[in-house]
Order: C-alpha cells, then sequence, then structure tokens
C-alpha cells in the first residue's frame, strides 16, 4: 500500500519527482514479488496523480495497493485519491 499526502501548496511537478525517486529506490527491495508490488503501485500513484494539473485548496491524498479478493487467490488493485474537506 502507497500513502501519499501532499500538502495544499506544494506541486505537482516536485511529488512526481518524489516519486521517481522512490521507484528507483525501490529496486534494492531483494524480494521480486515485493519490489513489484511496490514499483506497481508507485506507477499506478503516479498515472493518478498525473490527472491533476494544480494541487487541490485543501491538499491530495492518494491510496494506492492490492487487495486480496474473496476468493483468497486473486488480486485488484485500488487507488483512491481524496481530496480533503479541511487543509492537510
Amino acid at each position: 500500500m502507497v500513502t501519499l499526502v501532499i500538502p495544499p501548496k506544494e506541486k505537482i511537478e516536485n511529488t512526481l519527482g518524489f516519486l521517481n525517486n522512490e521507484y528507483s529506490q525501490a529496486a534494492n527491495i531483494k524480494s521480486k514479488q515485493t519490489l513489484n508490488s511496490v514499483q506497481n503501485a508507485i506507477t499506478s500513484t503516479r498515472e493518478k496523480l498525473k490527472l491533476y494539473r494544480t494541487t487541490p485548496t485543501n491538499g491530495l491524498i492518494i491510496f494506492c495497493g492490492q487487495i486480496l479478493m474473496d476468493d483468497n487467490k486473486t488480486e485488484k488493485r485500488m487507488t483512491l485519491d481524496i481530496e480533503p474537506f479541511r487543509p492537510t
């Protein structure tokens, strides 16, 4: 699960740069499955963030990760973007 909290006046470009750095740092993870999961979550977070031109007035929170379905075998990727009702 990736949780990204962006303060109201933070630039989207700075946050994308941060995510790019985290993506490259994730390459140090030894477990192949964990590495893929983390990099996929970061990629999905970046793609969701690209939908915004500027940070909303109260900031932005993005949750991204995979959840296990009811059959306990398949996973589904979820990405939620939330604009808080007051500044973060």
